[in-house]
């Protein structure tokens, strides 16, 4: 078997060393147009910050030692120019020499990866902006930021690098305003935890700045940056992390199928529409794991997964793409934030009916010292009870909590099931009922209406119709109250009980829910309609 593959990052290397391993028989031939094969293109922010201090450490794979090893034929500097269908061959130009060839296949890989679009701005291209999509973007930067005075940094996009690259800017000492376009940060969150996200990176001093956009740049004694609403800021360096889209050219000209995102479709084996043809990575849309529907999902977990699929099914063995969840984490500071499967924007873009329980929980047991609160939300079908999605906040804790729940959605389990997983228990770690199984408990309770539940987003519209009890204790509810709520403790709503109203149902909300929990229960079982927060 002749192979051929397209793109050097961390798929396409891994593809080829894949197949190495289970057919020392075939001819394999890589071609990567830049100089690096398998850069650490998720490290790039950390280098920024110092967090990574060694440049080498982002290139972990030297072409020649690669090759040598794995008996490869690796091309830098070589750039695929087209795919011939018909004839089974790619067009390839040698960038050193300009010499246009034909490099014939039996299987070709696409592993193309992703493209930045950066906008037609005036001034984008001044010293000191800068995008930052790879390591000769990551020199540049650092060139500059090395030989010239940067008191202020603007960052443009607040998606994961954009806010990963605040942080970094911000460990080095600059003051950093954050533009997003969006009226969110990280629009892959709901809207509870974008709101974390943007409460956090604001307390550590950035300057964030939604539903706006980037217009022009102007050289004067330092840069000026104007923004779309009208206002300018004053800025030294300006980094633009702009979103991505699969890098389909080749695939687009050569009639292989794309789907609704531009990325090339694939089926369970990461086979093409055309049967010589496999593609993995950014490149692609692949099943959703939880609905099964086409979806392109950019991250490194599910690249590699498909890759291990890709090289079985060239090794003629029977193996399957499960599909993405999406699963991700993320650190804004000393704050946590991580997702696995649907979100609520997703599922009501689906039309799919759905339950959800949003509880604030602890790290680990109360009574061990610092003990941090976390946020866990849990996505899940209201007849079933199958999980849909879940998504958690805090500074220590959130990945586990997400990569049980990630395990969860891949068995498919339900909350009842998650009610009932067995977690590891010592107080530096965790609780005897862990947030996990707490927020499988809230969620079963729903489903057997032993109680009446009621989204903390769902309030505001509801207001007028909804009488809002707060049952926490005095000093808590010095911290704050929701405007409107009626204040009884919780010890004293039995004596209190002719205050409350019949006719219209009580939302019953305290500090974490607990004490709300046994409220509504007593209130249910007097005759009240009572629902938790």
């Amino acid at each position: 078997m002749k192979l051929v593959i397209v793109g050097g990052s961390a798929g396409g290397t891994s593809v080829a060393t894949r197949v190495r391993r289970a057919n020392e028989s075939a001819s394999i031939t890589l071609f990567e147009r830049t100089a690096h094969i398998a850069s650490a293109y998720c490290g790039l922010p950390y280098h920024v910050g110092g967090v990574i201090a060694q440049r080498e450490t982002l290139l972990p794979v030297n072409p020649a030692e690669l090759a040598r090893r794995h008996r490869l034929n690796i091309r830098t500097r070589h750039e695929v120019l087209a795919v011939n269908r018909p004839a089974q061959t790619v067009t390839v130009r040698d960038l050193a020499d300009g010499r246009i060839f034909e490099e014939p296949y039996d299987k070709l890989v696409l592993a193309t990866g992703a493209e930045a679009h950066l906008p037609a701005l005036p001034g984008i291209e001044l010293p000191g902006v800068f995008g930052l999509r790879n390591l000769p973007d990551l020199d540049r930067i650092m060139d500059w930021v090395k030989t010239r005075p940067v008191r202020h940094a603007t960052v443009v996009g607040g998606g994961f690098v954009g806010l990963e690259l605040a942080e970094n800017l911000v460990r080095r000492g600059y003051a950093v305003s954050l533009i997003e376009a969006g009226p969110r940060l990280m629009p892959a969150l709901d809207p509870e935890f974008s709101r974390l996200a943007l409460d956090h990176t604001r307390a550590h001093g950035v300057d964030v700045r939604l539903g706006d956009t980037l217009a022009s740049i102007a050289p004067r004694a330092r840069l000026r940056a104007a923004l779309a609403h009208g206002e300018t800021l004053d800025t030294d360096l300006v980094l633009l992390t702009p979103g991505v889209r699969p890098a389909n050219a080749l695939a687009r000209a050569a009639g292989v199928a794309l789907g609704g995102r531009g990325g090339i479709l694939v089926d369970e084996q990461m086979r093409s529409s055309d049967a010589a043809i496999y593609a993995v990575g950014d490149a692609i849309e692949a099943p959703c794991a939880v609905t099964g529907e086409a979806v392109w999902v950019p991250l490194a977990v599910p690249l590699n997964q498909q890759v291990r699929i890709l090289a079985s099914a060239l090794a003629g063995e029977p193996a399957r793409y499960r599909g993405a969840l999406g699963t991700f984490v993320c650190r804004l500071f000393d704050l946590t934030v991580a997702a696995t499967g649907l979100t609520e924007q997703r599922l009501r873009a689906l039309s799919r009916p759905f339950e959800q329980v949003l509880i604030p929980g602890t790290s680990h047991v109360g009574f061990y010292p610092d003990a941090q609160t976390l946020y866990l939300k849990l996505l899940f079908d209201p007849l079933d009870g199958k999980l849909l999605g879940a998504q958690a906040a805090g500074r220590a804790g959130v990945d586990k909590r997400i990569d049980v729940l990630a395990t969860a959605l891949t068995a498919g389990m339900t909350v009842y099931d998650i009610e009932a997983i067995e977690l590891a228990y010592a107080p530096p770690y965790g609780a005897p009922r862990d947030v996990v199984n707490l927020a499988g408990a809230v969620a079963t309770s729903l489903l057997r209406e032993k109680v009446r539940g009621v989204a903390p987003a769902a309030l505001p519209a509801a207001s007028r119709d909804l009488f809002v009890l707060d049952v926490r204790t005095l000093e808590e509810h010095e911290f704050g109250a929701i405007p409107g709520a009626v204040h009884i403790p919780a010890d004293a709503v039995r004596e209190r009980l002719h205050e409350l109203p019949r006719d219209k149902p009580i939302v019953v909300s305290c500090q974490i829910g607990a004490k709300a929990h046994s409220v509504t229960r007593l209130l249910s079982q007097r005759g009240y309609k009572a629902r938790n927060l």
